[in-house]
């Protein structure tokens, strides 16, 4: 049996007809592959094969709009740095839309710290403390730092 499996997949290299075809929408979809047909196998590979390469460029482009909204987030907060230390009002920054991943994650320190307020919280004393410390800093609406003082100003 080996061996005439061994034999089918030379000829299917030699083949190069079998590797260009198609792909053809799977008839009965079983996961014993012994029992499908070498067009089977063929359109399964191609359906595979085009399924990860469309998935992979898709994550390189999430990548990349992650990327790009962190470096803008950066360059935003670096320059309202630079103003403040310039001297200039510092401009408010733009309102960001909460995404669903925020949303979740919000949700979760919400859970976090009304079980840690009963006293029935799995979590740890300093996931509960960051918990905190977040909602605290997000309820205030504190964008994070603060210019230094110069004598400066004073002179």
């Amino acid at each position: 049996e080996i061996k005439a499996l061994k034999s089918e997949v030379e000829t299917l290299k030699q083949n190069p007809e079998v590797s260009a075809l198609a792909p053809a929408p799977v008839k009965n979809f079983s996961l014993d592959i012994t029992n499908m047909s070498k067009e089977d196998l063929a359109s399964q590979l191609v359906n595979y094969q085009q399924f990860m390469s469309k998935y992979i460029v898709d994550a390189q482009k999430e990548k990349m709009r992650a990327v790009q909204a962190a470096e803008a987030a950066i360059t935003a907060k670096y320059e309202q740095k630079l103003k403040l230390y310039e001297g200039k009002p510092p401009q408010p920054s733009p309102p960001t839309a909460a995404t669903p991943e925020t949303k979740l994650y919000e949700g979760r320190n919400a859970n976090i710290a009304a079980a840690a307020k009963a006293g029935k919280s799995r979590w740890g004393d300093m996931e509960v403390s960051k918990v905190q410390a977040e909602s605290s800093l997000n309820g205030l609406k504190v964008n994070g730092d603060t210019a230094p003082a110069t004598s400066e100003s004073t002179a």
